[in-house]
């Protein structure tokens, strides 16, 4: 079986497509709802964001039932019907007013998005890519940055047809955007499709890898300073989405524009993420990356000058690769690809119950404080924890396992 073919660069593509659907459109976009509909409604910026919040957390239990859904059936099949589902929803959340029935939907988008979201892509381009494939994760997740083009395309379009209409226009992209993975002939696992993984190593050095690797697994500093690193960098990014209030409340117009420029430096981040974490090593690729997004935040809370804060937004957006790019490469190399499908998805889960309880408590802030500037801080203080987490990782293991793990 061959193990490079112009099939493993077109189901990247795929995954690219599905990543702008889900990251890019359906969560990263999300924000520019929050203040219309909440007014519109005559309810809080919180109670509205809660929905937000019930779907990031069902999207990672969701992930749980794809690699058994993948086993039982065609993917694309599945794929098919949970586009079609969450599709529905959204256009049914331009219908509804009750905040309950927000709620249900969240839970019904959740559930339908999981498996067109970060977890499986990350499985996918893990079971299609052995070599290069930092960089096919970073190419990949990238496209979650096309928030960029969609954050003021959304907010010029709630203005001119409401957020009702706009909610059905993204119900439409979102079906039209996987069209593609779900009529191409293509499977799971490239074996399947009776090829090998990207540059496929030999078993044998594989299967030695991996015995180092569950020795490493079973460390609990390791395991809680993982968690601690999903939820904390994951839970800052949910303070992109609070632009458009923050930069209002500080009396500037710049809150869209700030929320363009942190995906734009969010997609210069995850495509250089990769290739640089297979050059440096995931550790000092995750510290540079850190640093340069704690600067960014710490920017926004102190100069609150137009173009400064979108250097700062810009800047900030280099903590989104954490998520989509860092920790999958942090939990192959760590637990090893066997354990990877197991792994991971926790990890995630982790992530996301930060990203969707920061989400809601940073409107609970605002409501409160009537400033955002609290929520700032705390995100300052996040970023400096994940460091925190990331160095003492480092420090439990012994210099020639760090190195180990390291090595390429």
């Amino acid at each position: 079986m061959k193990n490079k073919s112009p099939k493993h660069w077109i189901v990247l593509a795929l995954c690219c497509l599905m990543v702008t659907a889900s990251l890019g459109l359906m969560a990263n976009t999300s924000g520019v709802f929050y203040t219309p509909v909440a007014e519109d409604l005559g309810i809080s910026t919180g109670a509205f964001a809660l929905q937000q919040t019930i779907f990031l957390i069902v999207v990672s239990l969701g992930a749980y039932f794809v690699p058994t859904m993948v086993k039982k059936f065609n993917f694309r099949l599945v794929l098919a019907v949970a586009v079609a589902v969450n599709a529905f929803s959204i256009i049914m959340m331009s219908m509804v007013s009750s905040l309950i029935a927000f709620y249900i939907l969240g839970v019904i988008r959740g559930l339908s998005a999981s498996f067109f979201f970060m977890v499986p892509v990350s499985m996918i381009i893990t079971n299609w890519f052995e070599e290069k494939r930092g960089l096919a994760m970073s190419i990949a997740m990238c496209f979650n940055g096309m928030s960029a083009l969609f954050s003021p395309l959304f907010t010029g379009m709630i203005g001119a047809i409401g957020w009702r209409m706009s909610y059905v226009v993204m119900a439409a992209m979102i079906v039209i955007l996987c069209l593609p993975a779900i009529i191409y002939p293509w499977n799971f696992n490239p074996r399947s499709d009776g090829l090998l993984a990207y540059g496929h190593v030999d078993e044998e050095v594989l299967t030695k890898a991996t015995v180092t690797h569950k020795k490493e697994e079973m460390s609990i500093i390791m395991l809680i300073t993982f968690i601690i690193f999903a939820l904390t960098t994951f839970g800052v990014t949910s303070m992109a989405q609070h632009f458009p209030g923050y930069a209002t409340s500080i009396n500037l117009t710049i809150g869209a524009t700030m929320l363009s420029m942190t995906m734009i430096g969010n997609i210069l981040a995850t495509v250089t993420c990769g290739s640089v974490a297979d050059k440096l090593g995931v550790v000092k690729a995750t510290l540079i990356y850190l640093a340069i997004g704690t600067i960014g935040m710490t920017i926004m809370l102190l100069i609150h000058v137009p173009v400064i804060m979108l250097a700062g937004a810009f800047l900030f957006g280099f903590d989104f690769p954490m998520g989509s790019v860092i920790l999958p490469l942090l939990t192959e190399k760590f637990f090893g690809i066997v354990n990877y499908n197991t792994v991971y998805p926790t990890l995630a889960l982790a992530g996301n119950i930060g990203a969707a309880s920061y989400l809601t408590i940073i409107g609970f802030i605002y409501d409160g404080a009537k400033s955002y500037i609290p929520a700032v801080i705390i995100c300052v203080a996040m970023m400096l924890l994940a460091i925190g987490m990331v160095v003492l990782n480092v420090m439990a293991h012994p210099d020639q396992q760090v190195a180990a793990i390291e090595e390429k």
